[in-house]
């Protein structure tokens, strides 16, 4: 079994650091609507797969991978 982790960011434009509690960065390239500064918001998702089921897909589908 293996455990599959996926960290997905997305930039969360803001108008000013103080607008949140938590670390931001400055964009060189402004937010949609005119927003000088951003941080990011990240969504984590995990799940188990068996081992035995990606060979498994892989023969019975030759393009799969």
């Amino acid at each position: 079994m293996a455990v599959v982790v996926s960290i997905d960011p997305r930039r969360v434009y803001i108008k000013t650091p103080n607008d949140v509690p938590f670390k931001s960065v400055k964009v060189t390239n402004l937010g949609p609507n005119g927003e000088a500064y951003a941080w990011y918001q990240c969504t984590v998702t995990s799940f188990a797969i068996w081992l035995w089921s990606i060979p498994n897909a892989k023969s019975k589908r030759k393009n799969c991978f």
